[in-house]
């Protein structure tokens, strides 16, 4: 097996970040990589602009929740959704989220004008 292909199938280190200040966070992700983690799982986030702030090295880090201000955004048009699909919100919040922007003010221009 190669390097590259250990680093992929590497099981990742789960933290949970609800509740917890980003520093107190930032401070547990610094501690699983000085114990060798090579992938991390972060559940619970509620904003992530400060997450892994000075990490550095070569690992994979997934963040599952809801970054920033989305979370207000969202939570109206899932609280709709859920009940339309008999579904609870909190564990849909805690699937990864993306979202997603267009590459350019006007995405779709070259469809309709040369």
């Amino acid at each position: 097996m190669t390097q590259a292909e250990k680093k992929v199938t590497v099981s990742p280190v789960r933290l949970e970040a609800a509740g917890l200040h980003y520093r107190e966070l930032n401070a547990r992700l610094r501690e699983a990589v000085k114990e060798g983690a090579r992938a991390i799982d972060v559940a619970g986030v509620n904003g992530q602009r400060y997450i892994a702030g000075g990490l550095s090295g070569d690992g994979r880090l997934d963040i599952y929740g809801v970054p920033g201000n989305d979370r207000a955004l969202l939570q109206g048009h899932l609280q709709d959704f859920c009940a339309e699909f008999g579904l609870a919100v909190a564990p849909v919040l805690e699937e990864p989220f993306w979202r997603l922007r267009p590459a350019s003010h006007r995405p779709y221009g070259s469809t309709y004008a040369p």
